[in-house]
């Protein structure tokens, strides 16, 4: 309760409405049990378009840097993502054996890495990288609407 006596819901911060877009469905989650204005609803859809509306612009997103691999991962078909995780995964294991050949382990008695497990010191200092590389990877797959989950295809 406010200094007004007013009851604000916790999806409520600051007076704002907090609206979630769930990628895999292409739709918005509203703000649940809360009273507010069609404005509000509006003016979310009208955000979300912008940012991810079409196929193209969720391509744009993704290059930005704005969605992890597996939320990539979750909006292609599972022969397909299957298909991308295992490129990403031959990605990882080509960036640890390059730290690992740099005879330079990360722990002073020699790196932790199993042979079947990516290096997180390695990931973390190309980050860019291979977020970068994640979503070339994706998209390559993505621009082609066959390869896409359903509410993506159009």
């Amino acid at each position: 309760m406010d200094n007004n006596g007013s009851v604000r819901p916790e999806s409520e911060k600051d007076g704002c409405l907090k609206y979630e877009f769930n990628l895999e469905t292409r739709t918005i989650l509203e703000p649940d049990n809360v009273e507010r204005p069609f404005l509000h609803d509006a003016v979310a859809k009208n955000y979300f378009d912008k940012l991810v509306g079409t196929p193209g612009k969720l391509m744009d997103f993704a290059w930005e840097g704005n969605l992890s691999k597996l939320d990539l991962a979750s909006l292609l078909l599972s022969e397909k993502r299957e298909i991308y995780l295992d490129v990403c995964a031959r990605f990882e294991k080509a960036l640890t054996e390059t730290c690992a050949a740099k005879g330079n382990p990360c722990p002073e008695d020699g790196c932790a890495v199993s042979e079947e497990e990516a290096c997180l010191n390695a990931l973390l200092e190309t980050r860019e990288v291979c977020t970068r590389a994640y979503a070339s990877m994706w998209i390559h797959l993505f621009i082609n609407p066959e390869n896409r989950v359903p509410a993506w295809r159009n």
